[in-house]
């Protein structure tokens, strides 16, 4: 069915694209395209096209036609999950699982950009999910659940003011990791990439109000 001509509604209905999901093997990466993560991911690029899990961007780097958006909070969500494999590794389940939110939170940085112009950059720490699980570490071979903040809206990061996107205008986030060390108790690349039983999956959330036609 055509578009109404001149006709216009509101929605709220956040962006996202994915910086790394799954569980890493001898022959499957986490990264988008089946990638490795390197220390610069670029997201909003197109690299997840068609793969809701991945995000639900429908073309690479601007919105569709000429709909708009206004971005009035950002989220990174993060989640780790260790499966049975992980007890015969050299530690406790627990231990991987907790580097990777700590590490997350002290090395991973990202950049969202509109146009040419960087518009906001800030370490994972001070962007929270305000959603999701929530809880505590357990024992060595109970569940862990830690999440990026707490599961309430107060933990949301508002924009003092909101940053709109125009139409045809390019959006790009860019995550950058600033490694600690090369090992992987000290680089969050290294313990993103390495084969160990580990569910990862990292996120960002542009959350505002889009404009579209009403069909």
């Amino acid at each position: 069915m055509p578009a109404l001509v001149g006709v216009i509604e509101r929605l709220h209905q956040p962006l996202y694209d994915t910086m790394a999901r799954g569980v890493v093997t001898a022959t499957t990466p986490i990264g988008p395209n089946s990638q490795a993560i390197g220390t610069q991911t670029r997201l909003f690029s197109g690299a997840n096209l068609g793969n809701k899990a991945w995000t639900n961007m429908k073309v690479s780097g601007q919105l569709v036609a000429d709909r708009t958006f206004k971005i009035k909070a950002l989220r990174v969500w993060t989640h780790f999950r260790a499966g049975l494999n992980t007890l015969a590794l050299a530690g406790p389940p627990n231990y991987f699982v907790h580097r990777l939110y700590m590490q997350c939170q002290s090395q991973l940085f990202w950049t969202l950009s509109v146009g040419d112009k960087p518009q906001f950059s800030a370490p994972t720490a001070y962007i929270p999910m305000a959603a999701g699980i929530y809880g505590d570490v357990g024992g060595d071979t109970s569940l862990v659940l830690i999440n990026n903040g707490v599961p309430g809206n107060s933990a949301l990061l508002r924009l003092a003011r909101p940053i709109s996107i125009p139409p045809r205008q390019g959006i790009e986030v860019l995550a950058e990791i600033f490694p600690m060390g090369t090992t992987g108790d000290h680089s969050l690349v290294a313990a993103l990439n390495a084969n160990d039983d580990i569910a990862k999956h990292i996120s960002y959330f542009l959350d505002g109000l889009g404009t579209r036609e009403v069909q």
